[in-house]
């Protein structure tokens, strides 16, 4: 075979998932001619495919050595670097890549993901704008647009956008799902679940689905079929340590503490720099009245994260239950200092300051008895 028809080989093979068999074409390609620039591309590809992104990098670099104005490389290399979460650098090659082909919508939508990334939502937003503009039945571009405004906490706006990328696409699952979330942030819990039924349904082994909608119904207390959705995420993916997690949350709802801390006991377990969890737990056995052990799982969530101004108040809650007065005081103030609108650390300091007080009136008064 000659080069083209190795070439047009690869593209078969790449587009069937057959990217070994793509990258040996390409290779043959490249032996009958080193300065194919589309062979070292399409090669790049196919290693992407087979998410080796460091080594597809090294093809396009060649691909855009050989050939300077090749967009397709600069997109290309962009979307591996994407993959690898360079998102200064994809954004880079985007830039480029638009410089050399400025009508195409999908160089614009990626170019929005690495932005979103990076937190520049408004930039991203503008992206899909124009990516929308050039193509406007683009499902996913309206799509990623939505992310990006419920990122803004404008969910009305987010799923004006989830609902075109669904009309567009009915067979959109993330749509549905992303839609359902910006509901339950507006808590349209009612709509929220039958959004996430139907994520659930067009894929029916996604874990996390099931995990969104549980929290849907626990948003409307309906703690067991919470769990029921949880316990599902969990036979789905038993390595899911956030459906253990929130499984144990509502467990505690239902004053299930012991089988709460099994929960957060298997979270910790598979995410061992989950504070959450520990901090959660630590709830729990506080309402066993298990406060050293409370305190020791409020002490591990501190370490992983210090600015974790719940974990300060919780551990003041159970050292006041041991009349450590002072100790908890610093604690709430340690959750002020890192929160200043904590209310609840407010609160309990005021209250922990008065049975100091009482605490020590009482001392007096019994040594005045002696």
């Amino acid at each position: 075979m000659n080069e083209q028809e190795l070439l047009q080989n690869a593209k078969a093979k790449s587009t069937s998932n057959d990217y070994p068999g793509a990258i040996a074409d390409c290779d043959q390609a490249i032996i009958l001619n080193p300065q194919s620039a589309e062979a070292y591309n399409n090669r790049g590809a196919a290693k992407a495919g087979l998410k080796k992104y460091d080594d597809a990098i090294t093809d396009f670099n060649q691909a855009i050595t050989l050939k300077p104005k090749y967009a397709k490389a600069y997109y290309n290399r962009g979307l591996a670097k994407l993959n690898l979460r360079r998102y200064d650098d994809a954004s880079d090659d985007f830039n480029q890549a638009i410089g050399l082909d400025p009508k195409n919508a999908a160089i614009y939508n990626d170019r929005g993901i690495a932005k979103a990334e990076l937190g520049k939502y408004d930039d991203a937003i503008n992206d899909f704008n124009q990516a929308i503009t050039l193509k406007p039945k683009y499902a996913k571009a309206y799509y990623n647009r939505g992310s990006a405004k419920a990122k803004l906490r404008k969910y009305n706006d987010a799923i004006t956008d989830y609902n075109q990328a669904t009309t567009l696409n009915p067979q959109y699952a993330a749509a549905y799902n992303n839609r359902a979330v910006a509901k339950v942030n507006l808590k349209q819990y009612d709509n929220a679940i039958t959004d996430f039924s139907q994520a659930i349904t067009l894929k029916p082994k996604d874990a996390t689905a099931y995990i969104n909608r549980g929290s849907a119904k626990a948003g409307l207390k309906k703690y067991n079929d919470a769990i029921a959705d949880f316990t599902q995420a969990i036979a789905l993916n038993p390595h899911y340590a956030e459906a253990y997690y929130n499984r144990g949350l509502i467990k505690a709802k239902l004053k299930r503490y012991d089988d709460a801390i099994t929960d957060y006991g298997q979270a910790i377990k598979l995410n061992p720099q989950y504070a959450g969890a520990y901090n959660n737990r630590g709830i729990a056995k506080a309402d066993l009245d298990q406060y050293e052990a409370a305190i020791a799982d409020f002490n591990k969530a501190l370490r992983i994260n210090p600015e974790y101004a719940d974990a300060y108040n919780n551990r003041g809650n159970a050292k006041a239950a041991l009349t450590k007065y002072d100790d908890a005081i610093i604690d709430y103030e340690e959750a002020q200092n890192i929160d200043p609108n904590d209310q609840d650390a407010a609160y309990n300091k005021g209250v922990v300051v008065g049975l100091r007080q009482s605490a020590a009136l009482s001392e007096r008064r019994s040594s005045y008895g002696r």
